[in-house]
């Protein structure tokens, strides 16, 4: 799937994780749901940190390490760690990570590629979308409608909106 529909959905998933705070858990989560694509330079987080996309690209190749379980519990470390430098919620920001990127590993497992979750396992589900086809573009849709509800209603995400003028 594309980066868009892996944000709206971890964006979907961090609201639900931060229940107080939803506007900080769709940004915690809507930035791990692009993390597993750092194996590809073409990809949103890619092309953010090229090397280490294209070094990745090239020696482990895209769908591999960085679409497991094992890659989530990584980035749930490195979101406990952002919160304890940024004095947010560690084991929320853990949650928000390792939830927001176990949803790319969903949504990839979804499509007709599918994923490994479990290297070196052999388990390989697949489903039956095709990036960038239309039924990708109906579950992005799907998840931009879930995202604009939570934010109206949520409290905390409903004053932010007002005050931007956009409720």
């Amino acid at each position: 799937m594309m980066g868009r529909t892996h944000l709206l959905a971890g964006a979907a998933v961090g609201a639900l994780v931060f229940p107080a705070n939803p506007l900080l858990g769709m940004v915690a989560a809507g930035v791990a749901a692009l993390l597993p694509d750092i194996d590809s330079p073409g990809s949103t987080m890619g092309r953010k940190v090229w090397p280490v996309a294209a070094t990745l690209r090239g020696t482990v190749g895209h769908r591999t390490l960085t679409h497991t379980v094992w890659f989530c519990g990584l980035v749930a470390v490195l979101g406990a760690f952002v919160g304890s430098r940024l004095h947010l919620a560690v084991m929320m920001m853990a949650l928000a990570g390792f939830l927001g990127s176990a949803s790319h590993l969903v949504l990839d497992g979804l499509t007709v590629s599918g994923v490994q979750p479990f290297l070196p396992a052999a388990w390989h589900p697949r489903g039956i979308f095709r990036t960038g086809r239309l039924g990708e573009y109906g579950v992005m849709l799907a998840f931009l409608i879930l995202d604009v509800y939570l934010a109206a209603h949520s409290a905390p995400l409903a004053h932010f909106f007002r005050r931007l003028g956009l409720v």
